[in-house]
């Protein structure tokens, strides 16, 4: 069974660039926050690429909530601001890391890479494991 990553942020085009970067995977996406904890409890990705300022629920309170549900997913949280108080925050709540935009390719990629062999995920997917998106929002 391919890996199922969650991209949660509000910016539609930063979704679909995510999705396509890992395309090779079971990706999942939501814009907002009640959204993506609906897919957590059906779907059960093994990463979470998680928004940290989104309208509504923010990605600390998803991040809150995350710790409520009876799996771990390794969760990064991605920012457009270098707030150290929230990414001290974020860490406390349970994030592995979080990662400023713009970032690169690679190490969004690499980010991944990691948390997916954490949560024992291969490096190289199998090409059979290429599926459809599925926008939860």
């Amino acid at each position: 069974m391919p890996f199922k990553i969650l991209i949660v942020d509000d910016d539609r085009n930063l979704r679909l660039a995510l999705g396509q970067i890992f395309s090779a995977y079971t990706v999942l996406t939501a814009a907002e926050g009640e959204a993506a904890l609906r897919l957590m409890a059906v779907e059960r990705p093994a990463i979470v690429l998680l928004d940290l300022e989104m309208p509504g629920m923010s990605g600390l309170d998803v991040l809150a909530a995350i710790k409520g549900l009876d799996y771990k997913p390794a969760v990064f949280m991605l920012t457009g601001n270098e707030n150290l108080e929230m990414a001290l925050k974020a860490l406390e709540l349970g994030a592995k890391s979080y990662i400023t935009k713009p970032f690169t390719v690679a190490d969004i990629r690499r980010i991944v890479l990691s948390g997916l062999k954490e949560n024992g995920g291969a490096e190289k997917p199998d090409a059979r494991s290429w599926t459809v998106k599925k926008e939860g929002a």
